[in-house]
């Protein structure tokens, strides 16, 4: 009768359901960005609702701007249960002092952990000049070889015809591409050329080094007035196009930034 046929139906269904699960790969993960330099109770606030969102923290935890002076940002007790990379800002004006980048990411490492945060890796923000990659594979050979948490890096698309980027990628424990505000001309993101930088990156990173994509969750100024938004209706048909067909080196994405009431110039959480 009909039931039989139905049920061998379902049955042949979950065993095809299941295959491809098996060979589906795992869930694109999703961390997010807390850039801001005062923690004011709105973002206190947002931490603390949001923050369990996601799969980890990515904080701003110290800037080394043009001038080499120091700017520490965020209270760490506030992300204490989190998963949380703490990220060192170096100006892309820039050369990469080793000596003073690995004395302060110590102090960084310390000053979380005695916060009771769990420092899951380090993060080195630096735009760094395309000459230069190979003086920066170096900085960061050296910084990992100084403490004890994975160390990673941002990337820009521009980097991927340099010779030196394999270097650079082998050096780190992971990679971050950020294909937002790439070129002004073209606004704040475009998914096409989101798509094809990533696919040109991927293919210069090596087999066991994962990489991740920082994706735009604000607004800017604009030259002509007023704020251009990344377009989440563009940031989702990325995201779609990653889920079909996600490069192997791809882990997940981390938002930039974190959501905060009142801020003008970021999405809200919804």
């Amino acid at each position: 009768g009909a039931q039989p046929v139905l049920i061998h139906f379902a049955f042949a269904a979950l065993i095809v359901s299941l295959a491809c699960g098996a060979q589906r790969p795992p869930r694109l993960r999703e961390e997010a960005y807390v850039w801001q330099r005062a923690w004011t109770p709105n973002v206190v606030a947002a931490v603390r609702a949001h923050g369990g969102s996601f799969d980890g923290l990515r904080v701003l935890a110290l800037e080394l701007d043009q001038r080499g002076t120091l700017a520490v940002a965020g209270s760490p007790a506030v992300v204490s249960g989190q998963r949380v990379v703490p990220v060192i800002r170096v100006d892309g004006s820039r050369i990469v002092d080793v000596d003073a980048l690995v004395d302060e990411a110590h102090h960084v490492i310390e000053r979380f952990r005695a916060a009771g945060v769990n420092v899951t890796a380090l993060e080195i923000d630096h735009d760094c000049a395309s000459s230069q990659l190979q003086s920066y594979a170096n900085a960061i050979r050296a910084l990992k070889a100084s403490v004890d948490v994975p160390v990673q890096i941002t990337a820009l698309p521009s980097w991927a015809p340099s010779k030196s980027l394999a270097d650079l990628v082998a050096a780190s424990d992971a990679t971050t591409l950020q294909v937002h505000a790439i070129d002004r001309a073209v606004g704040l993101f475009d998914a096409r050329r989101a798509r094809a930088a990533v696919d040109a990156f991927a293919k210069r990173m090596p087999a066991n080094k994962p990489l991740w994509i920082a994706l735009p969750a604000y607004g800017v100024d604009s030259v002509a007035g007023g704020t251009s938004w990344a377009n989440p209706v563009d940031v989702d048909a990325f995201l779609r196009g990653l889920a079909r067909d996600r490069p192997a080196h791809v882990r997940g994405v981390v938002w930039f930034r974190l959501p905060v009431d009142g801020d003008g110039g970021g999405w809200s959480f919804a």
